[in-house]
């Protein structure tokens, strides 16, 4: 026996658009700048609010603790998500975690899973984020380039061949960052 309907009819959200930077520093704040939900079904959806689920994951599964998941609650306007309509988060704080919310410098994943209280069937986002590692001493980044033979400005555009040659105290330039001598 085979069923098929002509005038199939159904509830379907989909996450059309993710808003957030795609390189981080571990532990410092992350934010998730907007969420872009569309009905993509052909049946209103009566509901007066969604949750978006955010959870981070590391690429690597060795040694990773389970992921960090936050819960966000917005309202439907008239209570009523049409087919084609948009739903806009935009959260204006950062996402809380720490040094928790990203449990490895590297490549990590954003989740994000829209949730409705009726049975609606809805699609899941994953965007890659990278993580920067935690710099622990000044002296990481000054001993990186003390062996490079390159040319290097202070800020009064003086010219050095090499870091060596920076007097202490200065203040210097190398691939766009400012550093201090000292």
């Amino acid at each position: 026996m085979v069923l098929v309907s002509k005038t199939l009819k159904s509830q379907f959200v989909s996450v059309e658009g993710v808003w957030h930077a795609d390189t981080v520093q571990y532990a410092a704040p992350f934010y998730l700048y907007a969420v872009y939900l569309v009905n993509t079904g052909n049946l209103p959806i009566y509901e007066n609010q969604f949750e978006i689920v955010v959870a981070t994951k590391p690429v690597s599964q060795i040694n990773s603790p389970p992921f960090i998941a936050q819960y966000f609650t917005d309202s439907i306007e008239n209570g009523v998500f049409l087919p084609d309509d948009t739903l806009t988060f935009e959260p204006n704080f950062p996402l809380q975690g720490g040094n928790a919310l990203f449990q490895q410098a590297g490549d990590n994943l954003i989740v994000i899973w829209p949730n409705f209280t009726n049975p609606v069937d809805v699609d899941t986002s994953t965007t890659p984020v990278h993580v920067l590692a935690n710099v622990s001493s000044v002296y990481e980044d000054h001993n990186k380039i003390f062996n490079i033979d390159t040319k290097l400005y202070d800020i009064l555009g003086n010219e050095y061949f090499s870091i060596k040659h920076v007097p202490l105290g200065t203040i210097y330039i190398y691939n766009g960052e400012k550093y201090i001598k000292f």
